[in-house]
């Protein structure tokens, strides 16, 4: 079940575009969340979230580059179907959205807010691609 709140300003303000069952939101810096798109398969029915080791150190001011195909997580479903999304492009992890550790089911709640995957900073051209669907 989704929720019912009003949307964000990222939401209502950056431009957004899916590709391979990901949503994602891209400021004008690169900064872009990464999101479930929502047509994904596992939405509604996410029961775990599981990241790579170098996505859940905390390793103080060092940062971590991340490449094109690197996965980004691993998500499991109430009917035990995994997948792993991964990223589109190279970047610098910014933030992880360690919430889902715990609490999986914010994907299914709200998957664009508090169930968010990550946050990086992609390289300029990232969200130019012809083969991206525009969602604006």
């Amino acid at each position: 079940m989704i929720d019912n709140r009003p949307p964000t300003e990222a939401e209502s303000e950056l431009p957004a575009f899916v590709s391979k069952d990901l949503l994602y939101y891209k400021h004008g810096s690169g900064v872009t969340v990464v999101c479930l798109a929502p047509n994904h398969p596992a939405l509604s029915k996410v029961k775990k979230v599981v990241f790579s080791s170098t996505h859940t150190q905390k390793t103080g001011t060092k940062t971590h580059r991340i490449t094109k195909g690197e996965k980004i997580c691993e998500i499991i479903t109430e009917d035990d179907v995994h997948y792993t999304p991964r990223y589109e492009d190279t970047g610098v992890l910014l933030e992880v959205n360690r919430r889902l550790v715990n609490e999986p089911e914010l994907i299914n709640k709200s998957p664009t807010y508090e169930g968010y995957l990550v946050i990086f900073k992609c390289r300029e051209n990232f969200g130019r691609y012809q083969d991206f669907k525009d969602l604006n």
